[in-house]
């Protein structure tokens, strides 16, 4: 909201457009993961019926991998415009949306594609991080082959990462013999947003991959690696916050402006 209506962003569009759909996903992530895991802690078991964890797990998987194939292009769109900044390679904000909305509706499918074929035996409800589980396979390669794909993901997310800020560095070299200035605002939320994602999710996926030769597993272990990763859902809002200035005036402005309405109110009311 705060991007669309009051544009409190002061980011390339591009940059922005990616941004606001990693937004979508972590809202979709919060409702439909977050916020059931604290109502089943808080119930000490499963809640509603069976079904509902197929719908779950519907929902808990989309958003997660759409966090990982958002953030793997908004570190490869953002290294590509600090490469090739005087070309336009097709990078409009109209043209991020499309791409985007592909991934959702290619996310939907394989979500919808697997929840079809899997049986409601197959998602359990593990008492270890109080969250349905799909059980997909047993086998150790089954889960060294699940896992390496998301691995090769945040792998891919670390290059760039170093790519973009490696290239910064030299800029900034080049422009202080210069006496010019490199912007850091963009491409340090950015770098931030991708590395909180990897040091979230990369201890889990390790940990998947070795899963069936590590079980016996601590439920204390499983819980922290599979919490950690909400970490990342939760993270982001502050890393807005702290790193884009425009973002963070327009915070200081709404609370400031609520406290001013609130302190009016008390004192019409004593009058």
């Amino acid at each position: 909201i705060s991007s669309i209506k009051y544009r409190a962003f002061k980011l390339s569009k591009s940059v922005l457009a990616l941004l606001q759909h990693i937004a979508v996903s972590d809202l979709m992530s919060a409702y439909t993961w977050v916020l059931p895991t604290l109502v089943c802690v808080l119930m000490d078991g499963p809640v509603g019926p069976p079904g509902l964890a197929l719908a779950q797990g519907f929902f808990l998987y989309l958003p997660c991998n759409m966090s990982i194939c958002l953030i793997t292009l908004l570190v490869t769109v953002k290294f590509v415009k600090l490469r090739f900044p005087n070309k336009r390679m097709g990078l409009d904000p109209k043209r991020i949306h499309i791409v985007c909305m592909a991934l959702w509706l290619l996310m939907i499918g394989i979500s919808t594609f697997v929840i079809v074929h899997t049986s409601l035996d197959n998602f359990i409800f593990d008492y270890q991080d109080y969250s349905p589980e799909l059980n997909i396979t047993d086998s150790a390669t089954g889960h060294i082959v699940i896992g390496g794909i998301y691995l090769v993901g945040l792998l891919y997310i670390v290059v760039i990462s170093c790519l973009t800020l490696q290239y910064l560095l030299r800029a900034r070299a080049t422009a202080r013999r210069s006496g010019g200035v490199v912007r850091w605002q963009g491409v340090v939320t950015v770098v931030v947003t991708a590395a909180l994602c990897v040091v979230y999710f990369l201890p889990y996926i390790v940990y998947y991959m070795w899963l069936p030769s590590l079980r016996p597993v601590s439920p204390q272990i499983h819980r922290l690696l599979e919490y950690g990763s909400m970490l990342n859902i939760m993270s982001n809002f502050f890393v807005y916050s702290l790193t884009v200035p425009s973002f963070r005036k327009f915070l200081r402005s709404k609370v400031n402006s609520f406290c001013k309405n609130r302190t009016q109110r008390t004192e019409l009311s004593n009058n």
